[in-house]
């Protein structure tokens, strides 16, 4: 697995997951007034989430650049792939609220299983 491929497809499953948990999250909460139908502030959550997963998505970008053997140089391929969407997530969790975490934890955690996968299946060969 390419690391293209794992960037491509913790976007899409990064978005999905934080989309589903943001309507699952908005479905439980009571509603007692109906929402007024000037309100134009009703889709930002999604907005935001779908662009928290774009910039980790292109924080990731710079593990591209690494040629070579992977096992050789495995310590650098986890560093690019994880230093600057973690150091984003950090200062974002800081500076705005936590429920930036809801945004990127799913992103980081579909990637981090990618790539555990592509490790153990270059082990095996």
């Amino acid at each position: 697995m390419k690391y293209r491929i794992i960037i491509l497809l913790s976007f899409l499953a990064g978005c999905l997951i934080s989309l589903a948990s943001l309507i699952i999250i908005r479905e439980q909460q009571p509603q007692p007034i109906r929402p007024h139908p000037g309100n134009d502030m009703v889709g930002v959550a999604y907005g935001l989430a779908v662009g928290f997963n774009i910039v980790l998505a292109v924080c990731s970008l710079p593990s591209l650049l690494v040629r070579g053997n992977f096992q050789k140089k495995i310590w650098l391929n986890v560093l690019l792939l994880f230093g600057l969407p973690l150091c984003f997530t950090l200062y974002s969790g800081i500076q705005l609220d936590a429920y930036v975490l809801l945004y990127c934890l799913p992103y980081l955690l579909v990637s981090a299983i990618l790539l555990v996968i592509r490790i153990r299946r270059d082990k095996r060969l």
